[in-house]
């Protein structure tokens, strides 16, 4: 695949952020997500093209971790690169972005400015064999320091689960195989949705 490197674009790391000021606290106003919400309230029109900016599907538990399946569900959308993220990304010399690459980002932090995210907000896996490593590198740098998701939303990530079902294959192989099954698919200009007709987009089913 010659869709670039993979690359995250999440803004400052924790010290620029506090260098920079008027940085939100957790569940400030300015997250657009109040602090009882559960999921995240994005309109954000990168995801309108998708049947759905989540990665989970009903399968999720017979394979995961609960802490996997709630990081699916409520913390990583998918949205899609416009023109503007392109010129974006080209202008600051990064990884090449083409219009329609697939990206993954914090649902709850995608209203902040960029300066307010803590890092490894949003990337552009090169392929779909890098989502795993690149949700697990959120789950790492990202949720636990990113001031817009609703404490009782973390604290409930935190309580969860990390033991998988016994007797399934790895962790890695269901989340290639379930990004095939809504319809993402490798191309030469990154991730893309098979929109084709007869293709997988938009379903969301078995494995």
């Amino acid at each position: 695949v010659s869709g670039g490197g993979d690359d995250d674009d999440g803004g400052g790391d924790v010290r620029a952020r506090k260098e920079g000021g008027d940085v939100p606290t957790r569940g400030e106003d300015a997250t657009k997500t109040p602090t009882t919400a559960e999921f995240a309230q994005s309109t954000d029109r990168t995801t309108h093209l998708l049947s759905t900016p989540l990665l989970s599907t009903p399968l999720d538990a017979d394979s995961l971790s609960d802490r996997q399946c709630y990081v699916r569900s409520h913390f990583v959308e998918l949205f899609v690169a416009n023109q503007d993220d392109v010129s974006g990304r080209h202008s600051r010399g990064a990884q090449n972005l083409h219009v329609g690459q697939i990206g993954l980002r914090c649902a709850y932090c995608v209203k902040l400015k960029p300066r307010d995210r803590a890092e490894r907000a949003l990337c552009f896996p090169s392929s779909i064999s890098r989502i795993y490593q690149m949700v697990a590198d959120m789950q790492r740098f990202h949720f636990e320091s990113c001031v817009a998701i609703p404490p009782k939303v973390l604290h409930t990530y935190k309580g969860l689960k990390t033991t998988r079902p016994h007797g399934v294959g790895s962790s890695q192989s269901y989340w290639d195989r379930s990004a095939r099954n809504i319809g993402l698919v490798d191309t030469d200009e990154g991730i893309q949705m098979d929109n084709t007709p007869g293709g997988s987009g938009g379903e969301r089913g078995g494995g």
